[in-house]
């Protein structure tokens, strides 16, 4: 993973958290794909639920940032309970990957939940990060034998957010 990478990483957070535009009983999650050649938006196919109500995104609810990155709107959410993502990256009939991620809602909370390629956890240096997770990655969308998926999270408050 780039430098630019990572600092795009580190804007996409903080970018979601100061465009959400809720107050302090509410919460939201938005997701960020970073495209490279061979591992596009296009193969995305997400499922997010947080208990009452589920909503199904593609690779056309993310928009074109700068460079590589692409960022859905944030969604609001409960402010209590589970917020549950699952994912599945398909090209053509060939599923990439696949998986699904837990995370805590809470009240005055924002979600960020990005995809990244890589061989090694592109979390360590990124500004607002709070987890990562590999999953198994298919040969074709790999460029070495060693890359996953990495899906990476952070979170901040939305009446008082940390400016990274």
């Amino acid at each position: 993973m780039t430098r630019g990478r990572l600092i795009g990483c580190a804007l996409s957070f903080a970018i979601a958290f100061i465009a959400t535009g809720c107050s302090a009983d509410q919460a939201s999650v938005s997701y960020t794909f970073f495209e490279e050649p061979g591992f596009s938006v296009d193969f995305v196919v997400l499922e997010f639920s947080d208990g009452s109500l589920t909503r199904q995104l593609t690779g056309d609810d993310f928009e074109a940032e700068t460079g590589s990155r692409r960022d859905t709107q944030a969604f609001r959410t409960r402010t209590t309970g589970e917020l549950v993502t699952s994912f599945w990256l398909l090209q053509g009939p060939d599923t990439l990957s696949s998986g699904e991620l837990r995370l805590d809602l809470r009240s005055d909370w924002t979600w960020n939940i990005s995809f990244f390629r890589a061989d090694v956890n592109p979390s360590g240096t990124c500004f607002g990060c709070v987890g990562a997770t590999p999953y198994e990655l298919e040969a074709p969308a790999q460029t070495a034998p060693s890359d996953s998926l990495w899906l990476v999270w952070g979170g901040n408050s939305i009446s008082d957010p940390v400016v990274f």
